[in-house]
């Protein structure tokens, strides 16, 4: 379970990670990808939380990344089910001809 206590211990490690380039950017990257991942919808002050208390002007920057939704009650939409559910059309390939004499012999037992 992704907990938002690593944003205070990175500040308390500010020295060993400001010399780090991105790191925290990183960080969110990875919150926003294990959220896709868990979630279809996820309040957004929890994921404000989860991506260490930013503004609500970079989680709107973060949502339209994304490609999130905010829907009714705040709750963001992560998942678009319909573009993430691919249907599946599956092909037989067996000709009766081959099947025949298996169908044969079990109805003979």
């Amino acid at each position: 379970r992704m907990h938002p206590k690593i944003w205070s211990v990175l500040e308390e490690n500010r020295d060993l990670i400001k010399t780090i380039t991105g790191f925290e950017e990183c960080i969110r990257k990875f919150v926003c990808h294990v959220v896709s991942l868990t979630w279809q919808t996820i309040g957004r002050d929890t994921l404000t939380q989860l991506l260490g208390g930013v503004s609500d002007e970079r989680v709107g920057e973060i949502l339209e990344a994304q490609g999130w939704q905010v829907g009714p009650q705040n709750k963001i939409f992560v998942a678009n089910q319909e573009a993430t559910v691919k249907p599946k059309n599956i092909v037989e390939k067996i000709q009766f001809d081959n099947v025949a004499g298996v169908m044969t012999s079990g109805m003979s037992n």
